[in-house]
């Protein structure tokens, strides 16, 4: 027997429900939808007839078998269902077309014979019932999809208050990013650095780096606040409701996607007064802007950890912030391991036109598969199991959310799952001290990321096959109507607390990574201790740089626990070796690299590659950060030449110095003409990172 809160065991019982009653029409010449006030009440009721977000939804799961040539979807049957559609179309396209499949009312199951092996699909089916009722349920599936070695550059930027005192941390972190494929490009900033200036410096980054894919941002770093919520002719309300009196959440909301948006206009010139927080209120030219709906695409997957105005938690911010990495580097690692559930704790009804807890019923089947979505209570069960994925919602304020608990809750309980959604009102709206969104964040066990979900619903069962976090809020910003998500589609406050860089299937690597050197220096030999869930082999990969980017050495993964092969570079060279195994999902299948193990060698000799160059110890730059006067320091053994060499984060040199003299040395070089940013200086064996302001 299954668990009985279990959804595929239960049918729906009374919920207290906390209901916003919406008078809509559709205008033909916009994807939004207009909201008229002409009814818009907020209702306390208990309601016998209420119904869950289930209703409208169709928790799915898809299984691809051995031979990769077949994907089943199972779905839980519904009881008010009277047929299913299935739609496909290839991963990344813009239309679904017409229905790939026609199923009856009795059908809890569909195979797909005409798949590549390799290929990601969307699937998204569709019930329909008596009355009108419509359903949808997704899923992103494939069959031995091809292992990610390189998930491109993630953008750091890091809150200056904090970057000294996370000084050991950020090294946890930096080298936790670069062993699972991401390269790294840093840019530290002032609190008083604005959203404007911080936006132009990422948009020069991405012209740098075209796989930019990913921004991170550490700490209370500016927060973009755009919307003229109330005084738009469209939308008339701001996204969770409250127009009127005393809990007046109209104007301007904390808009992350901001950042994100390379192409598009943002205007200042409208004014709403009529908020009650001074966040909220806009004024023209007052840096808060005006769109409601984002004015182009989202680019990057965004992410923020900002554990600043949190005094409920008697950590300080310096302290949370180190507590998350660690807990963020424990579930890369699998020194701490969440349960495989998730969890669906809905205190709202539902009804044709919203379906807040759909974010939960329409992913999680796809995640852990649908006899692991429980109905359960959010804090009490969360406390002591941590589940990886979970969904809460129910009446709220700034630190709370009716049903599901209070900020003080987190405090107390110290625990939330991996991934979780929040609903309610008010607390969507972040950048407020002790909020309710972040408070998982700075939890000990759990909670890395967290999202407001609901309006719109949001779409993160693609990490069940292999995507990011930061994937799956790109994609729940950038929809405005592929994907079934009701009202508030595509506009300024979606936003994703926690790393974005995240992912869901992690396992123990390699350990005891060792690399020995022989003929003369000139061949590399690797060994590590093999790791019980690597059950396909290694991969191997070298760098002349600590950081990356890293080069795969190996074509196929290695059966064994050592590899040999001739000196890649001459001098310092960085290995690293991550595990791969077939991932077998509830959506479908994929090649699943570890984090990576890390170590190094001097003294290589490979001298077709590199010419045989003075060694130097020692080796340091400042001051750093620098305006791009800096110098030199270092000891330099006899040899024939000391060179000089700046590169930028694509590798490409951009500054050369020959300089003269063994033993300690220092000096100057003059890099002002360079842009700012960060850059690699390497000297003969010896290389440092430096920040240009």
């Amino acid at each position: 027997m299954g668990d009985a809160n279990n959804i595929a065991n239960t049918r729906n019982g009374p919920l207290f429900s906390f209901i916003i009653f919406v008078l809509f029409k559709r205008d033909p010449m916009k994807h939004t939808t207009k909201l008229s006030l002409t009814l818009f009440g907020i209702l306390f009721s208990t309601l016998s007839s209420a119904q869950g977000s289930d209703k409208y939804s169709v928790t799915t799961e898809a299984i691809a078998n051995s031979e990769a040539t077949a994907i089943t979807l199972n779905f839980i049957p519904a009881s008010n269902a009277t047929g299913y559609e299935i739609f496909r179309k290839d991963l990344g396209t813009a239309a679904w077309g017409s229905a790939y499949a026609t199923l009856g009312a009795n059908d809890s199951s569909f195979i797909d014979r005409a798949i590549e092996k390799g290929k990601m699909y969307d699937y998204q089916i569709k019930k329909t019932g008596a009355a009108g009722l419509v359903g949808y349920g997704y899923v992103t599936a494939g069959a031995e999809v091809d292992a990610i070695h390189d998930r491109g550059v993630v953008l750091l930027i890091i809150d200056s208050t904090l970057a000294e005192g996370l000084n050991e941390s950020l090294g946890i972190m930096r080298k936790d990013l670069v062993a699972d494929g991401n390269q790294i490009v840093e840019y530290v900033v002032s609190q008083n650095t604005d959203h404007i200036t911080i936006k132009a410096k990422i948009d020069e980054y991405k012209k740098l780096y075209e796989n930019l894919n990913h921004v991170y941002i550490l700490g209370h770093v500016a927060v973009p606040y755009s919307g003229i919520y109330c005084e738009d002719s469209y939308w008339v309300v701001p996204p969770d409701g409250h127009k009127e009196g005393s809990g007046n959440h109209c104007g301007a909301w904390a808009a992350d996607a901001y950042y994100g948006v390379l192409s598009g206009t943002w205007s200042d010139i409208y004014a709403v007064t009529s908020g009650v927080r001074a966040h909220t209120k806009n004024e023209p030219n007052d840096g808060k802007f005006d769109q409601i709906i984002l004015p182009g695409k989202v680019e990057y997957g965004i992410g923020r950890v900002d554990l600043s105005r949190m005094p409920k938690f008697t950590k300080s911010e310096l302290e949370l912030t180190k507590q998350y990495i660690t807990k963020n580097h424990n579930y890369r690692y699998a020194i701490s391991t969440p349960v495989q559930k998730a969890l669906i704790d809905e205190n709202f009804g539902a009804n044709a036109n919203e379906q807040f807890g759909a974010s939960g019923y329409r992913s999680f089947g796809a995640m852990v598969g649908i006899e692991n979505v429980n109905k359960n209570d959010y804090m009490s069960t969360l406390k002591d199991e941590q589940y990886i994925v979970a969904y809460g919602t129910g009446p709220g304020s700034y630190t709370s959310a009716g049903g599901i608990g209070t900020t003080d809750n987190f405090v107390t309980n110290q625990g939330a799952a991996y991934f979780n959604m929040l609903f309610g009102s008010f607390f969507g709206n972040w950048d407020i001290s002790n909020n309710f969104l972040r408070a998982p964040l700075a939890v000990e066990n759990g909670g890395l990321t967290n999202a407001w979900a609901g309006r719109p619903n949001w779409h993160f069962y693609p990490m069940a096959l292999n995507q990011t976090a930061g994937y799956c809020a790109k994609l729940t910003q950038n929809n405005k109507t592929m994907y079934n998500a009701g009202f508030f589609t595509n506009q300024i406050h979606v936003a994703l607390m926690g790393d974005p860089t995240l992912r869901m299937h992690m396992y123990a690597p390699p350990t005891n990574f060792k690399v020995t050197t022989s003929d003369a220096n000139q061949t590399v030999n690797l060994s590590w201790t093999a790791s019980g869930d690597a059950t396909d082999g290694y991969y191997v990969y070298y760098s002349k740089d600590s950081l990356g980017p890293y080069t795969k050495w190996n074509p196929d993964p290695i059966n064994g626990n050592t590899y040999s092969n001739d000196a890649p570079h001459q001098g310092t060279v960085y290995f690293m070796v991550r595990g791969v195994r077939l991932e077998e999902t509830k959506s479908g299948s994929f090649h699943n690299l570890s984090q990576g193990r890390f170590t190094q060698t001097d003294n290589l000799i490979n001298t077709s590659i590199d010419p045989i160059l003075t060694k130097v110890n020692d080796l340091g730059v400042y001051p750093n950060p620098s305006s791009g006067l800096i110098t030199l320091r270092y000891t330099a053994h006899n040899g024939d030449q000391v060179t000089a060499s700046v590169l930028d984060l694509k590798g490409q040199k951009v500054h050369t110095s020959t300089l003269s003299g063994f033993g300690t040395q220092s000096h100057k070089l003059d890099l002002t003409n360079l842009p700012s940013g960060l850059y690699l200086i390497k000297v003969n064996n010896a290389t440092q990172r430096i920040v240009i302001k």
